[in-house]
């Protein structure tokens, strides 16, 4: 009867396990360490631009509410701005008396201040700018109309986003400012 044999692979069978050399480990590491140096700042960028973009939206659905407070309540509605603080104001009129359209009044449960910096939540590095001529405050009138209009853009962080109020149709549009540019795009226009 013959026996069989285990086949030869060339080695001495001394019991000894295969293993990773120590410069092959470094290697590994060395590769993950690169990757990780390129990946993290690029993943912080996208995090920022994300919270800018939400920031944007929540804006631009703040100010719709006000706009169509004003169409429902029949009455005008003025928001002041301020840029050193980054926060909208519906709380005042422009005469500093208080704006009962607008602004929070018994029968309302709407927040009459947005404070984008409360938003963001982070490194408070938010900016507010207002472009193109606009003034503060901005007025919705009793049709939803802007005779005034206003452009704001906002920074956070290297990113920038842009929001207009269109004259004299009162109209929200959010826009773009391209790495590099100074401009606003606005989209769906």
């Amino acid at each position: 009867m013959a026996m069989l044999s285990q086949p030869s692979t060339g080695r001495p069978d001394s019991g000894a396990q295969a293993a990773f050399t120590l410069v092959e480990l470094m290697v590994v590491v060395g590769i993950m360490g690169l990757l990780l140096a390129i990946a993290v700042p690029r993943y912080n960028q996208r995090i920022s631009e994300y919270k800018l973009q939400a920031i944007t939206m929540r804006l631009a659905n703040w100010l719709d509410e006000h706009r169509r407070l004003a169409m429902q309540q029949s009455g005008n509605c003025a928001i002041s701005i301020n840029t050193s603080q980054a926060m909208f104001d519906a709380s005042v009129n422009e005469a500093g008396i208080s704006n009962d359209i607008c602004g929070s009044t018994a029968n309302q449960a709407r927040d009459p201040m947005l404070k984008l910096r409360n938003l963001e939540s982070g490194t408070n590095t938010l900016t507010l700018t207002l472009l193109g001529g606009s003034t503060s405050p901005l007025y919705f009138s009793v049709r939803g109309l802007s005779p005034n209009g206003t452009q704001v853009q906002i920074s956070l962080q290297g990113s920038s986003r842009c929001l207009w109020v269109t004259r004299p149709l009162g109209l929200i549009r959010m826009g773009l400012v391209k790495s590099g540019s100074t401009s606003c795009t606005y989209s769906g226009m």
